[in-house]
């Protein structure tokens, strides 16, 4: 595993994707809503890791350079089980595949960020959508979730409104109302045979569309008064043309009385169906038409109307001179020069009034003037009465006042506005990325040349350890000064920091500027080129007076040309990169292959370079060294993106070999749970060997148990969290893996403990797969820790699973007690594990429980019975017959399920060996130990404190 090249890649992709330019407005890929399921998954849950292969799956189809595939399906995961998830994504049969790409591109990106650790969710786009679920769905028919939004005819002279059915909320521009229910009732402004051609138009659509490969078609109806209606209908491309129909009739049959195809749609995750007034899609060559009035662009964010009110009489001059305002704003966002904005004034003395129109920097001449034509009827409507007033829409702001307010820096009035806020383990990673795009946003659009430019900015960031892509954008009003521009921004950024950090979304806007990040692309690669600013002057000049710029082609010329020169040099630079890498890689497969044989291949993406555990350790610094054993030393390192781990680095003379080392990086980089730890990665390089860890901050449970006088902190609550959470990771190693794990070498330093006291079992170097259907295997090799290790292992190299469940109940004993299996290290039980279970059998034998408790424990008079029932599961565990022992599937139900009866527990296994077996048996049992470490037969196993 590169991070660094990683990163390289990253950016050469981000940098080569901004030079695409679309052809036009609506090639711009456009959110329309989407469905997240209350189904829920964890953090450490392995569905988080198949969902984002999942997302890359789809995203590196739309995106490889060959694809044609405007519909695609894939599966992570082993088919039918729990964590394997399926998706889809489907782009509009009549886009290019140029917008099929930045769409599913906009879509795997916003859908990973508008459903966190959701197991099912939908996204639709006006040019794609997709689709994922923990369950199949596909070639089968689905017409849950749905969405739909119709555009009510109000009559002539009316504005319209939506009429929202499926949870989409609109602006409405009209009064009340809502949708109407079907009935055979001709709709009003439509003819009887119009009407009928409608309907016709629909039904063609259906029956072309069913029969197509695709399951698309588009169709044109032409009316004899209210001109075209454009249709367009589409299935997923693997419904059978029977599920199709019946899918697409099902949509039209929602359609509302009042619609006379003029702009509606209905989306569910198998099909969907729209009609405008205009032609929305492609149509062979020819692209679509331009938005109308009536589309999204010109959404109202908010506005103002000052308590200043003025009591107008007929012909009064402050309303004429607005009037007459209004209507010159309205001409020169048409005016191709003013290039998006444009102040002037209209009166003399008290009754001058003061305005001005700003449009998005990015945004097309004909979406400007049909955001301020759109700003100026809102403010007629809603502040005439007011002396002052601003308006903010999306893509424009528009404002007027009695007083001079040109290039004065205001900010106030404001509004501010966030999205849906993260989860508490995304924020801190996604705050740092935000904090720091926005500072070099903000340099970015201060940093233009004198007052005439264009004090606008936008800054697209693409972030591998967070897996999703920033948007952000900045402006001032083009009058202000840089130095006003700066203040201003700077005020947004902390008002951003007070409302918006930790959300997915936020947005800042006031009179002078305007701070906005996403995480879809909500504004143009293109239209950026630099707007001189005319100066404000009374509206009877004998002209305009503007600073103009260079000539536009040679401008064009000239961005076409270092445009080209970047890419050249980036690709060159990449392509001896790419050859050097290439030549590193090749060695380090044939290391890969000499030590993990044909398995190597699946471990590639695993492998850290050397140089970056180095950084990441400081060079193996002192400083940060966290633990040492036997094995070696641990390090806590810092990656590059700000993500700790922990750094397991093998001496040369430890008794951990190669063949340990091997062992644990095969098995649990195949394992997945909550309750064991997770491995990043690893290194070989000569006579290295280093394990890479998630990074556990609260050490390991010996260290809380016995090491420390954090020992009294640990209440009941977090101990029989601790159990619970062992009895379930070693659940998982038996029953729920792919593979069925013998760990071998349970025992408190090899239990970590995270943030939230949630235990993690490490250190597989010992463990041992075996058949799904097998239920032991041998060894002539005896490993493992005394105390730990069952009778039969120890002595007879027989392991099962029923050895850990040995070793789980010493250690459930150790919490209860707070006693180390070894306390008492003269003793001669104590040394094989007597001491503690013969005790523990005592007292559980002369009803004295209370005699083992932990002294921390004895107060907690509230969960006696939970403790008691703790114990005798323990006693149950580390009984001498392997065969009496309970599964670990026992086990998690009756620490689940306190209604559960227990059965009585026999002797424990060294209180049988020390009071029954005779001399001989003690001493080869002796003899087979003589020259191993007292408290471990392998120096691996060695208990060491260390967090990880």
């Amino acid at each position: 595993m590169d991070m660094p090249f990683l990163k390289l890649v990253v950016s050469y992709f981000v940098l080569l994707t901004s030079f695409n330019v679309a052809s036009s407005q609506v090639d711009i890929p456009a959110y329309y809503d989407h469905n997240c399921t209350n189904n829920n998954f964890t953090s450490e849950s392995p569905y988080l890791f198949n969902l984002y292969s999942l997302l890359m799956s789809l995203y590196s189809k739309a995106t490889a350079t060959d694809t044609t595939a405007k519909f695609y399906n894939d599966i992570v995961g082993t088919p039918n089980m729990n964590d394997t998830v399926y998706g889809e994504y489907m782009c509009r049969g009549d886009v290019p595949m140029e917008v099929c790409r930045d769409c599913v591109q906009d879509a795997t990106s916003r859908i990973a960020s508008e459903c966190p650790y959701i197991r099912e969710a939908i996204i639709w786009y006006d040019q794609c959508s997709v689709r994922y679920s923990d369950r199949y769905f596909f070639s089968t028919l689905h017409q849950l979730p749905i969405v739909d939004s119709f555009l009510r005819d109000t009559g002539s002279g009316g504005t319209g409104g939506y009429c929202d059915r499926g949870g989409l909320t609109l602006l409405s521009g009209g009064g009340g109302g809502g949708c109407g229910k079907k009935s055979e009732t001709i709709p009003t402004g439509v003819s009887e045979s119009e009407y009928i051609e409608l309907s016709q138009t629909l039904n063609y659509a259906v029956v072309e569309a069913k029969t197509s490969t695709k399951r698309f078609a588009t169709k044109e109806a032409k009316l004899t008064i209210g001109g075209s209606r454009y249709a367009l209908v589409q299935c997923t491309p693997d419904l059978s043309p029977q599920l199709c129909s019946e899918c697409l009739y099902g949509l039209i049959d929602r359609i509302p009385i009042n619609y006379t195809g003029s702009s509606g749609r209905i989306l569910n995750p198998s099909c969907n169906w729209r009609s405008e007034g205009y032609q929305f899609y492609y149509k062979g060559n020819q692209p679509p038409s331009d938005f109308t009035v009536s589309e999204s662009p010109s959404l109202a964010v908010g506005w103002n109307c000052s308590t200043t009110k003025a009591n107008y009489t007929t012909n009064d001059p402050y309303l004429n001179n607005l009037g007459n305002l209004f209507e010159h704003l309205s001409k020169s966002s048409n005016i191709t020069n003013n290039k998006g904005f444009y102040s002037t004034m209209v009166g003399n003395k008290s009754n001058t009034v003061y305005g001005l129109f700003m449009c998005r920097g990015d945004v097309s001449l004909q979406l400007c003037s049909e955001c301020v034509s759109k700003g100026i009827k809102r403010l007629n409507n809603t502040c005439s009465s007011s002396k002052e007033a601003i308006i903010w829409y999306d893509m424009c702001m528009l404002r007027y006042s009695n007083r001079s307010f040109f290039s004065t820096l205001d900010t106030q009035p404001m509004i501010t506005s966030s999205g849906v806020e993260l989860l508490q383990i995304q924020k801190e990673g996604f705050i740092r990325l935000l904090v720091n795009t926005l500072s070099d946003l903000m340099t970015a659009t201060t940093n233009s040349t004198p007052i005439g430019v264009k004090n606008f900015a936008t800054k697209t960031v693409f972030s591998p350890s967070e897996f999703r892509t920033l948007y952000t954008l900045a402006q001032c009003t083009p009058n202000l000064t840089n130095q006003n521009c700066k203040k201003c921004l700077n005020d947004a950024q902390h008002q951003i920091t007070s409302c918006c950090l930790g959300t997915i979304s936020g947005k800042v806007m006031n009179p002078s500027c305007n701070l906005r990040f996403e995480l879809y692309r909500f504004y143009n690669n293109y239209n950026l080129s630099a707007v001189s600013v005319p100066p404000a002057y009374p509206p009877n000049n004998s002209g305009v007076s503007v600073i103009t710029g260079k000539n536009e082609n040679n401008s064009r010329t000239l961005i076409i040309a270092v445009s080209l020169s970047i890419v050249s040099i980036t690709l060159f630079c990449f392509s001896i990169y790419y050859w050097k890498r290439k030549k590193n890689q090749l060695n380090h497969k044939a290391i890969l292959e000499k030590n993990f044989g044909s398995v190597g291949a699946t471990l590639e993406s695993l492998q850290f370079n050397f140089a970056t555990i180095e950084s990441a350790t400081d060079k193996f610094s002192i400083e940060n060294r966290i633990g040492k054993g036997g094995f070696g030393e641990v390090y806590m390192g810092v990656l590059s993106d700000g993500s700790k781990i922990a750094v397991k680095r093998l001496s040369e003379n430890s008794s951990q070999g190669l063949i340990e080392f091997k062992n644990e990086v095969i098995l649990i980089a195949k394992l997945q749970h909550r309750n064991l730890v997770a491995l990043l990665g690893f290194c070989l390089k000569d006579q290295e060997k280093i394990l890479v860890y998630e990074y556990v901050p609260n050490k390991s449970l010996d260290y809380l148990l016995f090491g420390s006088q954090k020992s009294r902190e640990l209440n009941w609550p977090e101990r029989y969290k601790i159990i619970e959470g062992i009895a379930r990771g070693i659940h998982y190693l038996h029953e729920h893996s792919r593979l069925k794990v013998i760990h071998r070498d349970l025992k408190p330093s090899n239990i970590l403990l995270d943030g939230e006291m949630n235990p993690k079992i490490s250190d597989f170097g010992m463990a041992r797969m075996v058949g799904i259907n097998e239920t032991r295997g041998s060894t002539n090799r005896i490993v493992g820790t005394l105390g730990y290790m069952s009778p039969e292992y120890l002595k007879f190299g027989l392991f099962s699973e029923k050895s850990d469940v040995f070793s789980f109940g010493v250690i459930v004993l150790e919490i209860i007690s707070g006693k180390n299996i070894h306390s008492d290290s003269e003793s001669h039980e104590s040394q094989y594990g007597g001491g503690l279970l013969s005790d523990a059998w005592k007292h559980w034998r002369g009803e004295n429980l209370i005699a083992i408790l932990d002294s921390n424990l004895r107060e907690e008079t509230g969960s006696h019975s939970e403790i008691m029932r703790c114990i005798q599961i323990g006693l149950l565990c580390v009984q001498g017959n392997p065969q009496v022992r309970p599964s670990m599937n026992k086990v998690v139900k009756y620490l689940s399920n306190d209604s559960m009866k227990l059965p009585i527990p026999h002797e424990p296994a060294f209180f049988l060996h020390s009071q029954m077996e005779g001399a001989e048996t003690n001493r080869a049992m002796e003899a087979q130990l003589a020259n191993q470490d007292q408290n471990s037969i392998n120096e691996i196993s060695e208990s060491v404190s260390f967090p990880r």
